[in-house]
């Protein structure tokens, strides 16, 4: 079972991610995956949790149909994950 992220490892996946936003490739994905000495393994899908949780509890009106297609920008955006 995973463990859910505590807010410091939230912020290193945030900030580890935002270093490679341009260039990010299979490595990084691999490593986000795997976890490394920054970040814990599983990083990808526990953050994305956390992005969707925002989500959802920011945007309680959108449907599963809207959100399934919505551009990954726009829900980090209207998630307010992050400023």
């Amino acid at each position: 079972m995973t463990k859910p992220l505590s807010l410091d490892e939230a912020a290193s996946i945030w900030e580890w991610t935002k270093e490679r936003r341009d260039t990010f490739n299979e490595t990084d994905l691999a490593e986000l995956r795997n976890g490394n000495r920054d970040i814990p393994s599983w990083s990808d899908y526990r953050i994305g949790f956390h992005i969707m949780q925002e989500f959802l509890k920011n945007n309680p009106n959108v449907s599963i149909e809207e959100w399934t297609f919505m551009d990954s920008d726009e829900i980090i955006k209207k998630s307010r994950f992050v400023d």
